[in-house]
């Protein structure tokens, strides 16, 4: 997203929907639960969530232990394209972001 807006050729507005997504998003990091600790043993489960998009990838990593029903965040991470990668299929940029990840 930093990257479009960046770009001169881009027009960007600030209007009441984005207002409302800005207000909203403020909400979701107030109510968010902060990153835990890291934890081992047999009752633990990490899960590896990653994405690829039009300009880079992200990764979260979140662990959650038995009697935990949504889990907690560990950390979050992206990146933007590097050389050729942005010519890659988008199966290619999901592993890599899966890659990245580990």
């Amino acid at each position: 997203m930093w990257l479009f807006l960046t770009q001169k050729k881009n027009y960007f507005e600030w209007g009441p929907k984005q207002q409302q997504a800005f207000e909203q998003i403020k909400q979701e990091i107030a109510r968010a639960v902060a990153l835990g600790p890291v934890q081992t043993g047999p009752a633990v489960q990490n899960v590896l969530y990653t994405a690829s998009g039009e300009h880079g990838l992200t990764w979260s990593l979140w662990q959650k232990t038995s009697g935990e029903t949504q889990g907690r965040p560990l950390g979050f991470w992206s990146r933007g394209y590097q050389g050729s990668e942005a010519h890659y299929t988008l199966t290619e940029k999901e592993i890599l972001a899966a890659y990245e990840g580990v």
